[in-house]
């Protein structure tokens, strides 16, 4: 009978190491494929919102070039410079301290300020350019926006005449009401300033992110420092075409240097390459942490049932049923719990962008609204009562902006005078509409507008 228990206990003990083996395997491989899987989508996704951010970014330079453009000192700067040119400088300087990033800003006019200022720039650099032969209609930022159709433009990265820095540039036609070419606005932004900046929206705290420019084939990293020498050394020529080959997507390099993913992506607004590397063993380190945890596990719960087992062959008593009993009982016991880990987790970093002041978003909010009473008004024989009901709202509305100017700072003192004189243009409009055939309550509501305005104007 011993012997036969004895057989029986070391049968079922090998049993039990069989089963937990084959069961701890399966885990181990499912949990290797989902804990990389997971983690592989983490990264593609930190990847997706670092361009988003950029794009962001970008996109209020743009968003500043295009209000800049169409500011009414800068489109007069050139035709009157005893009266606009100071105050352009001011409110040139007031955007470049509003916005930190910007290393210049400035207006490029069609012909000379003063005989020989070659344009209006904060910080001031006209001195020193109007005796050099430099001359911007030979720069790419010019000769790039003069070929675009008025439209936004971005420069690959060249060097700037003044500071011999890396320089990125970012700049717009300047044209008057007329749709008269006055000039190119454009905004500078230093490479290594913005590569600081652009380190603040790293949305992953492992891995590296490239910021790749090619023009001509020739491909310069917008984004690099020497923290990252080792996965930059994976970018080759076959690499960066593969990069190019398509918007965005995955791949695997494996060279002298390490076995890396690489997950990139292509922002909308200059056509960079956005990537991001990671070496393999990153990816899979946390299943290597799981495997060790269910090593242990598995090698503590065989010796729980050997334990055991030997416990209940020893408490047995004559008869194999009671041994059945027993062995029944301990398979029915709960084995301890895997330990969960917690998978790798994005770190996020808030976002830093500049707020314009408010002096520069009233200026913009002005030339706003003129633009929407511009196009209301811009064809007699159509406009109708609802629409001088919304030219009533809009004028309440501009004249809200004026009253927000500082009539002690010479630009707004000038945005005063003009705001003024288009409120005269608007009654001259109201008083033309009045001498037509219009219906009586049109006419009605057509004379409480100029009402209206007159007690601006008169306030």
């Amino acid at each position: 009978m011993f012997k036969i228990l004895n057989g029986l206990k070391i049968k079922i003990i090998l049993f039990i190491i069989a089963i937990i083996l084959i069961f701890t395997n399966i885990y181990i491989n499912a949990n290797r494929i989902m804990s990389q899987n997971k983690y592989t989508k983490s990264f593609n996704i930190s990847v997706e919102q670092y361009n988003l951010s950029i794009t962001e970014f970008l996109s209020t330079l743009e968003s500043a070039v295009e209000m800049l453009s169409k500011n009414e000192m800068i489109q007069s700067v050139s035709d009157n410079p005893d009266k606009y040119y100071d105050s352009t400088l001011e409110l040139l300087k007031t955007f470049q301290q509003a916005y930190s990033s910007t290393a210049f800003a400035y207006f490029t006019p069609e012909k000379k300020i003063f005989g020989t200022k070659k344009l209006v720039s904060w910080p001031d650099t006209s001195e020193e350019l109007s005796n050099n032969y430099w001359e911007p209609t030979e720069r790419p930022w010019y000769i790039n926006t003069i070929n675009s159709a008025s439209k936004i433009t971005w420069t690959k990265p060249y060097i700037d005449s003044t500071t011999k820095k890396n320089i990125i540039t970012v700049s717009k036609t300047v044209t008057d009401k007329e749709n008269k070419f006055k000039g190119v606005m454009a905004i500078d932004i230093y490479l290594d300033d913005l590569s600081k900046k652009i380190n603040y929206f790293k949305e992953f705290n492992q891995g590296d992110i490239f910021i790749i420019s090619r023009t001509d084939n020739e491909n310069f990293f917008i984004v690099d420092n020497i923290e990252n020498i080792k996965s930059k050394a994976i970018f080759n020529n076959k690499l960066i075409n593969s990069l190019y080959s398509q918007k965005s997507g995955s791949l695997n390099s494996d060279n002298i240097s390490g076995n890396y993913y690489i997950s990139y992506t292509t922002n909308t607004v200059t056509g960079w390459k956005v990537v991001g590397v990671i070496e393999q063993n990153q990816l899979t380190k946390e299943t290597k942490t799981i495997i060790t945890n269910i090593f242990i596990g598995v090698v503590a719960i065989i010796f729980i049932s050997i334990i055991s087992i030997l416990y209940i062959t020893k408490q047995m008593g004559s008869t194999i049923q009671s041994l059945s009993v027993s062995i029944k009982s301990t398979e029915e016991q709960t084995l301890p719990k895997s330990i969960k880990l917690d998978l790798f987790q994005i770190e996020s970093d808030e976002l830093l962008f500049e707020k314009a002041t408010s002096h520069i978003n009233i200026l913009f909010e002005i030339e706003t609204e003129k633009e929407r009473i511009n196009k209301l008004i811009k064809n007699a024989n159509d406009f109708s009562y609802s629409n001088s009901k919304e030219l009533k709202t809009l004028i309440t509305r501009l004249n809200s902006y004026k009253c927000k100017l500082n009539s002690s700072i010479k630009s707004h003192e000038i945005q005063i005078t003009n705001i003024n004189n288009y409120f005269f243009e608007i009654q001259d409009y109201i008083n033309s509409l009045c001498k037509t055939s219009i219906a009586i309550e049109l006419k009605t509501e057509l004379v409480q507008l100029d009402e209206l305005i007159s007690s601006i104007i008169n306030s």
